[in-house]
């Protein structure tokens, strides 16, 4: 229970809704154009919850944690979690993403 368990379930939701929107897009893609719907139904309960974890976390999660953990130690986390993007993900990554969700919006509005 409590704010980290509902952050938990919330991923959660997000893991399932993106395997769904990863099914219903890759039939679209295979020509199943009856499938158009559920891709942007799906993308739009994606987006709908990403933006209620997010507007949670920064209400709820980060004042929380920002009074628990210590201003030096919340530095070495951001200095961690920003070594480990770049050295694992590297710049790249955020514009594959950008670049994938704009070709679904472009597929969908054929």
């Amino acid at each position: 229970t409590g704010p980290v368990a509902l952050m938990i379930a919330e991923h959660e939701e997000g893991r399932r809704l993106g395997q769904r929107l990863r099914q219903v897009t890759e039939r679209f893609q295979s020509g199943d154009i009856k499938v158009r719907d559920q891709v942007v139904l799906s993308a739009l309960g994606y987006v709908s919850l990403v933006r209620r974890h997010m507007d949670k976390e920064d209400k709820l999660l980060f004042p929380l944690v920002e009074k628990v953990i210590p201003v030096d130690r919340q530095d070495r986390m951001i200095e961690a979690f920003n070594r480990f993007e770049q050295e694992e993900n590297g710049a790249e990554l955020h514009e594959k993403y950008y670049r994938m969700a704009e070709r679904l919006v472009q597929e969908c509005v054929r």
